[in-house]
């Protein structure tokens, strides 16, 4: 039968198509019957055939059999020669049973050598029972097979004991994952992913309460052929080690995955991967239940915002560029990529939004991308200071908002700027901290107080300047001037010009390319 699939379309046999009693699993809608479903819009695999691609293209063919038309003998190719189950690979893996032994068969010394080899002392020879892997003559390389759904054979991984290192057959889009033996017991809801051998012989030794699962091509990618193996799981926890690339490709599989059910192992330096972790005896368990939820629908990152900012050009990369990027657009795809490299994360409200509920944004955030200062812009308008309310009510909400962020900044040890706009003086008078608008908690409770005054208006030579009102830590207070620079728009310091040009842009894209 078919899952999400387009209505109108049911599972009768097609044996003009692929096989009979075609099986479809189509993941191009969301159904409540399976909320398990992953996101990934127009792919199709069926586990009877070992056919899989794209979506539409299935559509056709299935629209032209329900109305008893002839398929084009086109329509078929794609389906036969580009998705079609690569049977080399099951030849290939036959071979190598012919020539080399089960891993099992080797004497627990010879076991024991092989794990010292691979920093796996701590394990049991008894973890290798739990794979159909083989072991060549000499003991330097195993072979551990993937499978796909209905336990196909779908590629194998290759392990080097000596080096380490790893190779997977097929290269790329193996359908295959590698998972130990499921033992006795009610079926796991909980899957962790890991990108190696070493990883899950290290994660299969510790009898965690989730099944443990390898990609098939480590961090590298992610096929959309192994998706319906990990449909099962309600939670995946995804560890990835604590490399530099580790949170990007974090975020960038859990898209394919469901966000919603994706938990991450956070990449830092006492959480490595799992085979490190074991060498230096950690305890691979409280890591995996300490694993905190990856999405969050209240934050977003510049590169999802990116090609909104190439269309509304906004002002805060402008200000890093120092240049009006509206008049040198070329230039754009370099900045934004300096941009992107920045930890920003920028929080999807707007307007009036609970302070439970953004508190609750920026704790997540604290924690999973390790943030470290937070900005409120503005406090009046979070709080929904123009709506018909009373007055009263204003300046509780205003308080409440003022006191979870004190207390978030103690307790998470995390900068906090609220920007509060002040209430009206007269044009004569500078403003203070008694001009903050609302009640005195927000100056009692800030360390430090900024004021930004605007004498432009109110004299011929006016200035807009920064005013330090409130420095609890050294206590040295004074004022600044603000020379606004149109080009960058920014009051920053004019410096000299950054030393780029078009010819540097494009030699950048030419070296990349």
């Amino acid at each position: 039968g078919h899952e999400g699939a387009s209505p109108g379309f049911n599972s009768r046999p097609y044996s003009a198509l692929l096989s009979r009693n075609l099986t479809i699993r189509s993941v191009s809608l969301r159904s409540k019957n399976h909320p398990m479903q992953y996101p990934v819009r127009g792919f199709f695999f069926c586990p009877q055939c070992r056919h899989a691609g794209k979506w539409d293209a299935l559509e056709k063919i299935l629209n032209l059999l329900k109305n008893n038309k002839p398929i084009p003998p086109k329509y078929l190719v794609p389906l036969k020669e580009e998705t079609k189950f690569e049977q080399e690979v099951v030849k290939s893996w036959q071979q190598l049973k012919k020539t080399f032994k089960p891993l099992t068969s080797l004497a627990e010394e010879d076991l024991k050598i092989i794990f010292n080899s691979l920093k796996l002392q701590t394990l049991s020879p008894a973890v290798a029972a739990q794979f159909d892997a083989l072991v060549d003559k000499s003991g330097s390389t195993l072979y551990f097979p993937l499978h796909s759904v209905g336990g196909q054979l779908a590629g194998y991984k290759v392990l080097h004991v000596v080096s380490g290192q790893e190779e997977t057959v097929p290269a790329t889009n193996c359908a295959g994952i590698l998972a130990p033996r499921p033992g006795k017991g009610p079926k796991q809801q909980v899957a962790v992913l890991v990108p190696s051998v070493a990883d899950t012989l290290a994660l299969a030794g510790q009898k965690t309460a989730a099944q443990v699962v390898c990609l098939p091509h480590g961090l590298s990618h992610l096929p959309q052929q192994v998706l319906p193996s990990l449909e099962q799981y309600s939670k995946l926890v995804l560890w990835f080690g604590n490399e530099s690339s580790s949170w990007d490709t974090s975020r960038n599989f859990a898209k394919k995955l469901d966000e919603k059910r994706c938990f991450l192992v956070r990449p830092m330096e006492k959480q490595p991967s799992p085979h490190v972790a074991l060498f230096h005896g950690q305890d691979l368990r409280g890591i995996v239940s300490q694993a905190q939820p990856i999405w969050h629908q209240a934050i977003t990152t510049f590169a999802s915002l990116r090609e909104d900012v190439l269309s509304e050009l906004q002002n805060i990369e402008k200000q890093m560029a120092e240049i009006p990027l509206e008049t040198n657009l070329d230039t754009f795809d370099h900045w934004a990529d300096q941009f992107e490299r920045l930890p920003l994360y920028f929080m999807t409200f707007h307007g009036q939004q609970s302070v439970k509920v953004v508190m609750e944004a920026v704790e997540h955030a604290t924690y999973v991308h390790d943030i470290s200062h937070v900005i409120i812009d503005n406090v009046q308008f979070m709080m929904g200071v123009f709506e018909e309310s009373k007055h009263m009510d204003r300046f509780w909400k205003q308080d409440a908002i003022i006191a979870s962020f004190r207390t978030f900044a103690t307790k998470k040890n995390c900068h906090v700027t609220l920007v509060i706009h002040p209430r009206k003086e007269r044009d004569t008078e500078d403003l203070t901290s008694s001009s903050i608008f609302g009640s005195a908690k927000a100056a009692q409770e800030a360390d430090n107080i900024l004021i930004i005054q605007d004498k432009r208006l109110t004299s011929l030579r006016g200035k807009k300047y920064l005013q330090v009102a409130k420095n609890r830590y050294t206590g040295d207070l004074g004022v600044m001037a603000l020379e606004f620079d149109k080009a960058s728009l920014s009051y920053g310091q004019k410096k000299k010009k950054p030393n780029i040009d078009k010819d540097t842009v494009m030699e950048d894209k030419t070296n990349l390319g």
